[in-house]
């Protein structure tokens, strides 16, 4: 699992308390195959200083026992790569949207080659978002910057899955 926690660099000083307030860290699961798309989509987690944890699994199968599992994780968002080994990304999305521990946490489907079919299927089976990974590496990056930056911090979760604790005990 990797953690990426950057804090602010500017700004008035704050006490431990309000920084936890403030910038609480949050659970982002990343599934992902491809090593170079693992490396810009961390990246882009990186850019957006959004402080959180991330795991990143790297097979469909994978993905869906450690989501499924009554003691798995709930991540405050989930980077679903299209293409997987194992299981695919919309057998995955439609596994996690049949769960009720899993059918709130927002979906983000990245693909290289998404055709309008995969992206329809994708929306219907209850993905949050589709985006096609841009060929650009500064573009994809700046896309999964903006991703992370609006799922963790803008858009308003209904429960407290964003504030849940580290998706693997002992390890930050």
């Amino acid at each position: 699992m990797t953690t990426i926690q950057p804090l602010p660099t500017q700004g008035p000083l704050l006490n431990a308390k309000e920084i936890g307030a403030r910038y609480a860290m949050k659970n982002l699961m990343l599934i992902e195959d491809n090593s170079d798309d693992e490396m810009l989509t961390l990246r882009g987690i990186r850019k957006s200083e959004v402080p959180c944890y991330v795991e990143v699994i790297r097979h469909g199968a994978e993905a869906i026992a450690r989501l499924i599992a009554p003691e798995g994780p709930i991540p405050a968002l989930i980077v679903l790569d299209f293409h997987l080994p194992g299981y695919n990304g919309l057998e995955i999305l439609r596994a996690l949207r049949n769960q009720l521990r899993t059918r709130y946490v927002p979906i983000v489907i990245l693909s290289g080659q998404g055709s309008d079919t995969e992206v329809a299927e994708c929306l219907e089976g209850g993905a949050n978002s589709c985006v096609r990974k841009p060929v650009d590496s500064n573009i994809y990056v700046e896309h999964v910057s903006m991703i992370v930056s609006y799922w963790l911090t803008v858009d308003n979760a209904p429960n407290d899955r964003a504030l849940s604790p580290p998706l693997t005990p002992g390890i930050q």
